[in-house]
């Protein structure tokens, strides 16, 4: 059986409950993901920032401000402003394959990984498509040729 903690992504790129929208889009832009979790001074999970939130939060008149102009007016958000705090969670010990149901059918595009309330992976997406791209591998192989 395959479990959380031999395919989710890890370290994971958080945030603090004191950072700002601003901080949220320049780590996802910076890092090239689109699910950030943000967690408290002791390091636990406080909630979930996703693009979605991110696009959510801004309104269509800040798009035709400069770019200085709109990070200046997004680090006056609050990151807590605008993340998910009913955040679904799954253990180390998660079976993925509970994972990925729970995923399909909630149509979350990702799962944080905690241990004792601290964040210590994360699975999205495109860990599943690395899982399918090892899958395809396998069965997959090559006919070999035929000598001659």
């Amino acid at each position: 059986m395959i479990l959380m903690k031999d395919v989710m992504s890890h370290p994971v790129h958080t945030l603090s409950t004191e950072n700002s929208l601003a901080d949220a889009r320049k780590m996802m832009q910076e890092q090239g993901v689109r699910h950030i979790p943000v967690v408290n001074a002791k390091n636990k999970l406080e909630g979930l920032v996703t693009q979605r939130d991110v696009f959510a939060a801004m309104d269509s008149s800040v798009y035709d401000l400069p770019p200085e102009l709109m990070e200046a007016h997004e680090s006056e958000i609050p990151v807590t402003q605008v993340m998910r705090t009913k955040v679904a969670t799954a253990s180390l010990d998660t079976p993925i394959r509970k994972a990925a149901e729970f995923l399909q059918t909630k149509k979350y595009g990702c799962l944080p990984v905690v241990e004792n309330g601290h964040v210590v992976g994360i699975l999205t997406g495109g860990d599943f498509i690395k899982i399918a791209i090892n899958l395809l591998d396998l069965v997959e192989v090559e006919p070999e040729e035929e000598p001659s």
